[in-house]
């Protein structure tokens, strides 16, 4: 259904998943969202009871990725946890397995497909089936590969025709705005260092001052430890106060692996990644 007036078979579906698997003890905490403050979106919402299932929202609101939240310290003890997760963040649970920073018993999921994320008009339904694998299986039949084929694709390939040094001036006028918040850290659910690059000054790998050399540095280095893993949630743009573009990178760097590797971030539980998995068929042309 259209709009913010979700068909309450949906909402009733949801908040009934995420009460039985609290009462049946199959997770400890349900992450989705609720209403907060701000009218225009919704806030994550962290259920630990049944009765606080009730709370439970999805509309074009959800534009959180709850997938972030599966890596952080302070839910340790609270695993295994439950998120409402779209498409994207499905994919996300997927890496995080692949680079074995949760166990397959950490998560559950509850599938929701909400299109266009961020949209009042959006349409949201439940995804086929009940688990990881059942949405897994959905995504590689009805999805794979769709993300490189939207509105953000077709600019970035208007960006890619222009001279390097036509493309260097766009990028430079982008990162300079860029005021190192580090918002795009903490929304995506890929960049669960500990320790990150941009916090290390002995040596000092990256300036921390807003400054065009050093945010050139943060942004170039963060797209290129995104290469094969992005899974085009979005939430980085979308967490930036300044505006930048940051998918048009995120992209362009997706289908280049794409190209070269045949590969595209959070469809196989059970392969590789690229910064991990290397075969003698692979191509070495990108490298020179």
């Amino acid at each position: 259904m259209r709009g913010t007036e979700v068909a309450e078979d949906v909402q009733a579906e949801i908040r009934k998943r995420a009460r039985g698997l609290l009462v049946s003890g199959e997770a400890k905490l349900v992450i989705g969202w609720t209403e907060g403050t701000e009218p225009s979106r919704l806030r994550p919402y962290f259920c630990a009871s049944p009765e606080e299932t009730d709370r439970l929202v999805v509309d074009g609101r959800s534009t959180h990725d709850l997938a972030t939240y599966l890596t952080r310290a302070e839910l340790a003890d609270l695993k295994p946890i439950a998120i409402v997760a779209k498409p994207a963040d499905i994919r996300a649970v997927v890496v995080l397995l692949q680079e074995d920073q949760i166990k397959p018993d950490d998560v559950r999921v509850i599938g929701v497909r909400v299109e266009p994320v961020g949209s009042p008009e959006a349409e949201v339904e439940m995804l086929p089936g009940a688990s990881l694998d059942d949405y897994v299986r959905y995504l590689n039949d009805e999805v794979k590969g769709s993300e490189l084929a939207d509105d953000v694709m077709a600019r970035v390939r208007e960006i890619e025709k222009l001279s390097p040094a036509e493309r260097f001036e766009f990028w430079r006028r982008e990162f300079d705005r860029c005021i190192k918040c580090y918002a795009c850290r903490e929304a995506c659910p890929m960049c669960y260092c500990r320790s990150c690059i941009v916090e290390k000054n002995q040596p000092q790998w990256i300036s921390a001052a807003a400054s065009p050399r050093g945010n050139f540095a943060w942004n170039l280095v963060r797209a290129m430890h995104l290469a094969g893993r992005c899974i085009a949630c979005g939430a980085c743009e979308r967490a930036c106060p300044a505006g930048i573009p940051l998918m048009l990178l995120n992209r362009h760097v997706a289908e280049t692996t794409r190209e070269a590797f045949g590969h595209l971030a959070g469809y196989d539980p059970e392969g590789g990644y690229c910064y991990a998995k290397w075969e003698t068929g692979d191509s070495d042309e990108l490298f020179g």
